[in-house]
């Protein structure tokens, strides 16, 4: 079973390299591994779970860290070393399972980081999901026009949000709750 689980996963990465996900299909997949679409339908759902399920296997490791350059840094790197398989799934129909990833990964990461303030679990996690959302969709953007090095989008991040930003934040929202 997990034979051709593994199989429809590389087979699936190694077509990627010469199709566009939009142009793979389970008849496809399925013939160049010679495997009935039952058997493909037997482990996924369709290809998008297949494309999660790999996705999911490349986990972003999160670093505990007391800086938000190290952060940035750690995700950045992790992405370009998968660079083209994360670009094509990005720009694809499948991209919201990247931006999922970038999501999640900037949550926890961020969840360990706001430990260092003396917050409350709601305050943490209203500030988690601010400051994950905002880092996703800002991070996507450089991502997409695939002309920045990791330095620069590092740094063109911490202009919006560093650790002074951050404090700022914490210290106003604070206030109003």
């Amino acid at each position: 079973m997990k034979d051709i689980e593994t199989k429809l996963k590389e087979k699936f990465v190694e077509l990627l390299k010469v199709r566009n996900l939009d142009e793979i299909d389970v008849n496809l997949l399925c013939e160049e591994i010679n495997i009935k679409r039952q058997s493909f339908y037997y482990h996924y759902k369709n290809i998008f779970d297949l494309v999660y399920d790999i996705v999911k296997e490349k986990p972003f490791v999160i670093i505990e860290t007391n800086k938000i350059e190290t952060i940035l840094t750690s995700l950045f790197n992790q992405y370009y070393a998968s660079f083209d398989f994360f670009t094509e799934i990005l720009s694809s129909s499948a991209r919201e399972i990247v931006e999922e990833a970038i999501f999640s990964y900037f949550y926890k990461a961020f969840s360990s980081y706001l430990n260092k303030f003396n917050l409350g679990i709601d305050s943490k996690i209203d500030l988690s999901r601010f400051f994950s959302n905002s880092l996703t969709h800002q991070s996507i953007y450089y991502l997409e026009k695939k002309e920045y090095k990791i330095e620069e989008i590092v740094d063109k991040l911490l202009s919006f949000i560093n650790e002074d930003t951050v404090a700022v934040i914490i210290q106003n929202y604070s206030k109003k709750i």
